[in-house]
């Protein structure tokens, strides 16, 4: 009833719906967040973790969604991003594992890189 996950037949999903908690209006949307996958690899998703930091941004939440993992912060506006790092590359597997876990956030610890 709360998620819906949305492809165009490349991977597991493009788009993810989810709906927003009552009273989650931010400039008039009720949004959860805006997901944006990171290209790289693990190292570069650190490094931008890193940056994130450095700039004093402050990281709501690391989480594991057993198919990559996610860095959520708000943007000043106080809209809610994550920078996304997909770990599943396989559709199928993807659909797969986020039927199993149920769509999973679980909290992780990410050590971010500062090179």
């Amino acid at each position: 009833d709360k998620w819906v996950f949305m492809s165009v037949g490349q991977k597991h999903h493009d788009i993810a719906l989810i709906r927003a908690e009552p009273g989650a209006v931010v400039g008039g949307v009720a949004l959860q967040h805006y997901g944006l996958e990171v290209d790289g690899d693990f190292d570069d998703f650190r490094r931008l973790y890193g940056q994130l930091l450095r700039a004093g941004i402050d990281v709501i939440k690391t989480t594991d969604h057993k198919v990559g993992y996610g860095i959520y912060f708000n943007d000043p506006d106080g809209h809610r991003f994550e920078f996304f790092f997909e770990t599943v590359h396989d559709n199928e597997e993807g659909k797969r594992v986020l039927h199993r876990y149920n769509a999973p956030s679980d909290p992780v610890e990410l050590e971010p890189l500062y090179d």
